[in-house]
């Protein structure tokens, strides 16, 4: 989607690029680090908005022509379809954190891609990229944070004595009530990620505590 002669993501190189695929294709979303099929159009959007300057750099790594099907549900012109798989090393990438466009590290990431590919037309001609597909990479599982307030009050009832001198028995108490009040922030984090385990906040307070 570079223009070359003015530089950057045109108007021009934008319906250039768009001309490739058919209308209603989709495409794997290989510019994010978990990417999943989307229609060509947001595909687009997406590196015009974040990649304006230097469109997504890539380099093809491998190509492999699978196979090549004519389709008999089409009368009357030649229509095939071609099965062509892909290694896509993308050096560029969309951060999700920031937005931006950034580079991969480690030489990049390569990518297998599936072609699905219309020729079709008297001469052959006319070829559009029908879909791209893509294996799809579970998001991992955020790091669990708990916070836990504790609170606790009562009552303390606080006693003296007073004693007799010259041996006398007995004594006289006197009781002071007085109120108690507790409480606590505790912060912690899972050491894996996902869901923290049924009774780990006990197992762990019990482990500190020296039970």
């Amino acid at each position: 989607m570079i223009d070359v002669e003015n530089g950057g993501v045109t108007t021009e190189s934008i319906e250039k690029f768009r001309m490739l695929f058919h209308s209603n294709a989709r495409v794997f979303n290989d510019l994010q680090q978990y990417g999943i099929p989307i229609p060509i159009d947001e595909y687009i959007a997406l590196i015009s908005e974040k990649m304006s300057l230097s469109g997504q750099q890539f380099k093809i790594a491998d190509m492999l022509l699978q196979k090549v099907e004519n389709n008999p549900a089409v009368i009357g012109e030649l229509y095939f379809e071609a099965k062509v798989k892909v290694n896509k090393l993308v050096l560029t990438r969309i951060d999700e954190k920031t937005g931006k466009a950034v580079t991969v590290g480690d030489g990049g990431d390569l990518i297998p891609l599936d072609f699905n590919i219309i020729i079709q037309g008297k001469d052959l001609k006319q070829v559009e990229i029908y879909g791209i597909n893509g294996k799809i990479e579970p998001r991992p599982k955020p790091f669990n944070h708990e916070v836990k307030i504790t609170a606790s009050y009562g009552i303390n009832l606080h006693s003296s004595f007073e004693s007799y001198s010259n041996f006398e028995s007995g004594f006289s108490p006197t009781i002071t009530p007085g109120l108690l009040l507790d409480g606590g922030i505790s912060y912690a984090r899972s050491f894996k990620r996902g869901d923290m385990p049924n009774g780990w906040w006990e197992q762990i307070t019990g482990y500190i505590n020296g039970k």
